[in-house]
């Protein structure tokens, strides 16, 4: 289920029908506090253990509770949020699964054994493209009628499920990436059944190989050396069986396709078999970069000259456009543009961290407390004079005092203080205190800082109305009051604690010693939604994260037959960004480097398939420069919560927090997506118009200025407000635009250009001066705690 489904789509008619019953949850009386037996210390805190009543973990589509459907020898956290999760999680009661898109192919499990697709001609709509799940082959044992599919093992991005019905039974291993699908532990005689009403050709039949194309799409079978596939054809379907020769294994791939050359290179990589994989990385300060490494784990089954020790492995554009390897002829359309093949059991990308930036300054308010090597220098259009920069203090602390001295946190737009809006109530906090510090307000600064630390106390004591709940049978960290089936379906976890987590690394800028206390707390929610420990059994590695996908999934499970999807990318990045903030000013960088990873890559993924910035990804048909959800068969030009055009592009904005600068390395992608939201909504954005301005301000602040200038006062999007607008829109415009190939030995550091004037800008975490190296030969000396900036710079 995707993120904030509060409203009505084009699948509103399936939804409203499977979401009903779930409302009775919401309509029940809480209870009391929970008994001290009830509750489980964490640091200076409680997570509770059992919910309050009308709340809810994760539950069928009736509101019963559900258990993971994994196997006796399963080991370990439940991982939720995934291209899979279907498999482990029956939301509508299939025992099986529904339609998966590991890609390039596409996969159902039945009681017979495993749907195999690889769909290359989507359905395009006005509003969206699917390359939904059409079976081509059913993979399986002869006369098998297993009752349920199990989840046996599970990594990074591959899954391993069981089929048995006593007698009759086998494994299959499957994955983002792999053309292939591995069957292992046979029990009977392999079948594989072409499926019907489609023509079919056969291609290759010699011995243990079949080659056949289904409607046109290649499939090759590899049965052991010795093996001999028979074909079967019946009126209804033609079957392929095999004794495998007495053995247990056999693959099946779907083919780029059905040259000879590409059949003989699928021939000698077939007998490598894929048994896991796994995801690295690390920061290297000396490159600037983030380095991540992909791998898998592979089992030989065949020896021999005629059969290669590596795998087959597919990668997405995201990947391919920088990996460190030579790639193999072929490619497979896809939901995510071409894949292309590459022969390796792992690869390695590396990719720029910055951007990442606590607060930006506002050089026409710190230009006296510069903590560069150089001359204190500043937009001089911007702040002319001491009256101009007079004028812009008294300006910006009139509005800080008047938004600062209104409820913090208040009602939601539910009429709730649940996660989320409370979660968007913390982030709209914590962004003003950088600017109450830059205006020297520091009682304002105070105020905020103990309203953020009081609300933050009041979720982490484990008592109601406000707290945590941890799922035992799940391993997950609830948030209640939940919204928007963030208990249910365990939406959204991501999108909600990242707030939490930037208004605890902002206190914890200021005062220490509390961060100190509250920091299990803060890192239990860092845990639920990316756990960077693998050896921590209370939580599943990077939940919400997909490694090899990019980008992270907003549902715990899915139902419907476009597989899981994700909303917001901007609180995907928001909630990485903060992680990077948190472990950078906690002096954590197993954290840091976490987040520094998932902006990374996340944002690569966000550039290609969100907002298509090459035009190389959406097919032809689709005229939208970006859209509002990225499912696992395509996107939609759609929100769950809204058609509007403002809400579509908006919603990849919220909050232009934390790292938000990076969104202007693409200047054209910014232009060009104005411009579609602009004329969609034929006329001007008064919807959250502040999104849009802080984004135009990426690449033209002076119009942003200007429009800000012509209206400025009205109510903003209620995770921001008019103080921060003003001051973004206001920085940017002195700033100028980011540098977007600049790297740095930090992970927090920037350089912008404004007509050819450089300012590089980093944020020194430490107790002790630094100089931060960026790669143009600029070192930048720091102050400690503060965010320092040159005009100038000092080169050795």
């Amino acid at each position: 289920m995707p993120s904030r489904s509060r409203g009505v789509t084009r699948l509103a008619a399936r939804l409203a029908a499977l979401l009903a019953a779930l409302l009775v949850v919401a309509c029940r009386p809480r209870s009391a506090v929970p008994p001290q037996s009830e509750r489980e210390r964490v640091g200076s805190g409680y997570m509770a253990l059992t919910p309050t009543p009308g709340e809810t973990g994760p539950t069928d589509e009736h509101g019963r509770p559900v258990s993971p459907k994994v196997a006796p020898s399963f080991d370990g956290a439940p991982p939720t949020h995934d291209w899979w999760s279907s498999l482990l999680w029956s939301f509508r009661g299939n025992p099986h699964s529904e339609p998966m898109f590991p890609h390039p192919l596409s996969l159902q499990a039945e009681t017979g054994g495993l749907q195999v697709g690889a769909p290359r001609e989507p359905e395009v709509t006005d509003r969206s493209y699917f390359f939904d799940h059409r079976a081509d082959l059913i993979v399986g044992v002869a006369g098998l009628r297993a009752a349920r599919t199990l989840v046996v093992d599970s990594s990074d991005w591959t899954v391993e499920a069981a089929w048995s019905d006593g007698p009759r039974g086998m494994h299959v291993t499957m994955g983002h990436g792999l053309p292939f699908v591995y069957v292992t532990q046979v029990r009977g005689r392999a079948q594989v059944r072409l499926v019907p009403d489609a023509p079919l050709t056969i291609v290759t039949h010699e011995g243990n190989v079949l080659v056949v194309e289904v409607d046109g799409r290649p499939y090759g079978l590899f049965a052991p050396r010795d093996a001999t596939w028979r074909l079967e054809p019946r009126p209804e379907q033609t079957i392929a069986r095999s004794d495998l020769a007495g053995e247990s294994y056999f693959s099946v791939a779907a083919l780029p396709d059905a040259e000879p050359a590409t059949i003989e290179r699928f021939l000698r990589h077939a007998y490598c078999y894929v048994t896991g994989s796994s995801v690295e990385y690390r920061w290297e300060p000396s490159t600037g970069e983030i380095a991540v490494r992909y791998a898998v784990f592979t089992r030989q089954q065949e020896t021999g000259d005629d059969r290669a020790e590596v795998p087959l492995l597919a990668l997405y554009r995201h990947q391919w456009l920088h990996v460190d390897r030579a790639l193999l002829p072929g490619h497979y359309p896809t939901a995510r543009g071409s894949m292309r093949l590459l022969a390796a059991a792992h690869f390695s990308t590396s990719r720029p961290a910055l951007g990442l930036l606590p607060y930006l300054p506002d050089l026409s308010l710190a230009a006296e407390r510069s903590h560069s090597v150089d001359h204190p220098a500043f937009d001089a259009r911007a702040a002319r004079t001491d009256r101009a920069r007079r004028h812009r203090r008294r300006h910006l602390a009139a509005r800080l005092r008047m938004e600062a001295r209104d409820e913090l946190f208040p009602p939601g737009l539910e009429g709730t203080r649940d996660s989320f809006w409370e979660g968007k109530h913390l982030g709209r906090a914590a962004a003003l205190v950088p600017i109450a510090d830059q205006l020297g307000e520091l009682r304002l600064r105070d105020h905020l800082l103990k309203g953020i630390e009081r609300e933050l106390e009041d979720w982490f004591d484990g008592q109601p109305p406000r707290f945590f709940y941890y799922d035992r049978n799940w391993r997950t960290l609830i948030g209640i009051p939940t919204i928007y089936y963030s208990g249910a379906l365990l939406n959204d976890h991501h999108f909600h604690y990242g707030y939490y987590i930037h208004a605890a690394a902002t206190v914890a800028r200021y005062d220490r010693a509390w961060a100190e206390r509250w920091a299990p707390n803060v890192e239990m929610l860092i845990k639920d939604a990316a756990n960077w420990e693998r050896d921590d059994p209370r939580f599943p590695f990077l939940r919400h994260f997909d490694p090899y996908a990019g980008h992270s999934w907003a549902s715990g499970t899915t139902f419907l037959p476009h597989g899981n999807n994700q909303e917001s990318s901007g609180e995907d990045l928001n909630f990485a960004a903060s992680l990077v903030l948190w472990g950078t000013v906690m002096d954590r960088p197993e954290i840091r480097d976490t987040g520094l990873m998932m902006v990374a890559v996340g944002s690569d993924a966000v550039e290609q398939y969100w907002y298509d910035v090459d035009r190389a990804v959406y097919p032809a048909g689709f005229d939208h420069p970006s859209v509002g959800i990225v499912w696992g068969s395509g996107a939609a030009y759609d929100t769950w919560f809204s058609h509007l055009p403002a809400f579509v592009h908006g919603i990849q904005l919220t909050p232009m927090h934390i790292g938000a600068q990076w969104l202007g390395r693409r200047p054209d992608n910014i232009r060009r997506v104005l411009a579609h939201a602009r004329a969609q909504n034929e006329g001007e954005l008064v919807l959250w118009r502040d999104m849009f301005w802080m984004l135009e301000a990426l690449v033209e602040p002076q119009q942003a200025h200007e429009r800000l200038a012509r209206e400025h006062w009205f109510v903003p999007e209620r995770g921001s407000s008019m103080t921060y607008l003003d001051h973004f829109i206001g920085s940017m415009r002195q700033l100028g635009t980011i540098v977007p190939d600049m790297r740095a030995d930090s992970p927090m550091a920037a350089a912008f250009d404004k007509g050819g004037t450089r300012t590089w800008v980093a944020y020194n975490p430490q107790t002790e001066t630094i100089t931060v190296r960026f790669s143009d030969g600029t070192n930048l000396r720091v102050e400690p705690g503060q965010v320092g900036w040159s005009r100038v710079g000092e080169t050795e």
